[in-house]
């Protein structure tokens, strides 16, 4: 469905190429389908005539992010987190989770912290426990166990049953216990 959907639309916008909601249909279209690249042209156009659409700006970053184009991804999101509101928020933790897969823990921290500080009241906000969950795993990479261990905590308290969380703050506790019988018997 989707192919014939794209195909649609673009044959809408060789007549209308103007047409803002028909072009962001279709780069949408191209994102789902995993063809990033066509996205992020799609979305540099819709830039180019819409500037200062913070909508538009977070698909682009999005769509440079699939396409691993990570530090154009990377201005584009510290653009969105300069702002205000839900874009802010979410900017910050995209931030992070790129910071996270860079193997940049301590980074990915200090914009996952941030992005809970944001206005995370709107229902575009990003979930708390992906939030929490990120930020547990940043907190293991570094070592922080303490941290760690309350991120996941506060992950199950929102989702109880969380195998990912359940089976994490299982290792961490393990960890914990062995480190005390350690030091206990060091002394």
């Amino acid at each position: 469905l989707y192919p014939f959907a794209l195909a649609e639309y673009r044959r809408y916008l060789r007549h209308y190429p103007q047409d803002k909601e028909i072009r962001m249909l279709s780069a949408k279209l191209l994102y789902k389908q995993g063809d990033y690249a066509e996205a992020v042209s799609e979305y540099e156009r819709l830039k180019y005539h819409f500037p200062k659409d913070p909508l538009i700006e977070e698909n682009l970053a999005l769509s440079l992010w699939g396409a691993t184009a990570l530090d154009r991804a990377v201005e584009s999101f510290r653009l969105l987190a300069g702002a205000a509101g839900p874009q802010a928020q979410r900017a910050e933790y995209y931030l992070g989770a790129i910071r996270l897969e860079q193997n940049r823990s301590q980074e990915a921290v200090e914009h996952l912290l941030r992005s809970q500080t944001q206005d995370a009241s709107s229902a575009s906000a990003i979930a708390p426990e992906k939030i929490h969950a990120a930020l547990a795993l940043a907190y293991q990479r570094l070592e922080r166990l303490e941290p760690a261990r309350q991120a996941w905590q506060k992950v199950l308290e929102v989702v109880p049953g969380d195998a990912k969380a359940s089976a994490a703050l299982r290792d961490i506790n393990r960890r914990l216990t062995s480190r005390k019988v350690t030091t206990v018997k060091k002394k």
